[in-house]
């Protein structure tokens, strides 16, 4: 009969009790005793200075091939592995990762894919709220930039130029048709209308061809409106286009009331008025808004794509306010002569200052030009700085780089060379 041990034997935690089994020799024993102790050492947490470790728990692993894939099952979930020797991914609870070595070397090298650790609510949210103050930033600079370019280049709008003799024997525009614009729409879209069968028996293809219907009528009274009102226009714009060639001065005066397109510089802050001083001239004045209208701050984008903002400088400031001024006057003439045929428009810009010659604050006139129509002929609008463009044209303007206008008399028919 085996010999037992002839009392208990406890492991060094003091965790539990390992009784050795039975044997047929001392050393069995002993070596037994040996193997229980260390599987109890690591299945059990050490009680270290009084307290628990912060690993305490019992592990549990198991993996398994299906395939060419590597099942691995613990606590933490479930994972998976795929690849050869010496190089395998793997996905887990924590992640994907690859592994890469070098077998018979000892080299070996493992990275998580997809960046760091996973990132915690709150960092996403202060990512998102910086990405937030990024685009913020970037829409002020988008005002910013498109705020001074809407100051600076009024001057490059288009302008509808009416060429009156074209005008006076315009014929009556056709009546409306099948071919009218809103009604061969319609016509297109019932001719290319196919219904399948399930249209046609659920009676979908009835409710669409109704409505159709009621488009087309839609179309062929929105036509005939239009046609009324091309009639209307042409009824009025033909004796003016006459009167206008006959050098009527009131249907001349008619036509800079109704015709010129300058709402974006009324829009602006600008008082306009426009009147015929001679036959051969024009008269155009404008109150600009005061000096408020440029923005006070500069925004720029860094090369690390932050916007920056700082005080505008005072040079940069009245350079802004010039270009503005002469951009808005450039705009009235262009809009003077695409609808009158006269040689010579004389436009004077004025804003609210204090005019030091009378001690008053009110609308003082800066500046003042005569513009010529053969000049601007051979001009591009589109590539032309509108301060420097005054130097090819008689005008009066006292302007300083660091203090802005001084008041100017404006200049009159009289003294411009084209009247005599």
């Amino acid at each position: 009969m085996p010999k037992l041990c002839p009392q208990p034997r406890r492991c060094r935690s003091g965790a539990r009790t390992v009784v050795a089994r039975p044997c047929a020799a001392a050393s069995h024993a002993r070596r037994m005793r040996k193997s229980a102790d260390t599987d109890a050492l690591a299945t059990c947490n050490v009680v270290r200075h009084g307290r628990w470790s912060e690993d305490m728990g019992f592990r549990f692993r198991k993996g398994f091939k299906v395939g060419g894939v590597r099942i691995n099952l613990s606590k933490s979930g479930v994972g998976a592995s795929v690849g050869v020797k010496g190089l395998r991914v793997g996905v887990g609870p924590r992640g994907a990762r690859v592994s890469a070595s070098l077998p018979g070397s000892g080299l070996g090298y493992s990275a998580r894919i997809g960046g760091g650790r996973p990132r915690s609510a709150r960092e996403r949210q202060r990512e998102l709220e910086r990405e937030v103050s990024q685009l913020s930033d970037l829409r002020d600079l988008a005002v910013f930039e498109n705020r001074i370019e809407l100051l600076t280049t009024m001057h490059r709008e288009p302008c509808q130029t009416w060429v009156w003799s074209d005008v006076a024997v315009a014929p009556d525009p056709p009546p409306p048709s099948d071919a009218s614009r809103y009604t061969a729409a319609v016509l297109q879209r019932q001719h290319d209308y196919n219904p399948g069968i399930g249209a046609r028996l659920l009676g979908k293809a009835r409710h669409t061809r109704k409505m159709l219907d009621a488009a087309l009528l839609s179309a062929r009274q929105t036509d005939a409106a239009e046609h009324a009102a091309e009639l209307e226009r042409l009824a009025w714009l033909r004796p003016l286009a006459s009167g206008i060639l006959e050098g009527d001065p009131g249907a001349c005066a008619t036509a800079l009331a109704h015709l010129p397109r300058l709402d974006e510089v009324r829009e602006m802050g600008s008082a306009l008025a426009l009147q015929i001083l001679e036959p051969w001239c024009v008269d155009a004045r404008f109150t600009a808004r005061s000096e408020e209208i440029v923005p006070k701050q500069t925004k720029t984008l860094t090369a690390a794509g932050n916007v920056t903002t700082k005080q505008m400088g005072v040079t940069q400031y009245w350079a802004v306010y010039q270009d503005h001024l002469c951009s808005t006057a450039i705009r009235i003439a262009r809009e003077v002569f695409a609808v009158l045929p006269v040689p010579v428009c004389l436009v004077h810009g004025a804003i609210p200052m204090l005019d030091t010659r009378t001690g008053h604050f009110g609308d003082c006139v800066v500046l003042s030009v005569a513009f010529e129509q053969s000049i601007f002929e051979t001009m591009n609008f589109d590539a032309i700085d509108p301060s420097d463009s005054m130097t090819l044209f008689e005008h009066r303007m006292d302007f300083r780089k660091t203090k802005g206008f001084l008041p100017v008399e404006p200049l009159t028919p009289q003294d411009f060379e084209g009247g005599a």
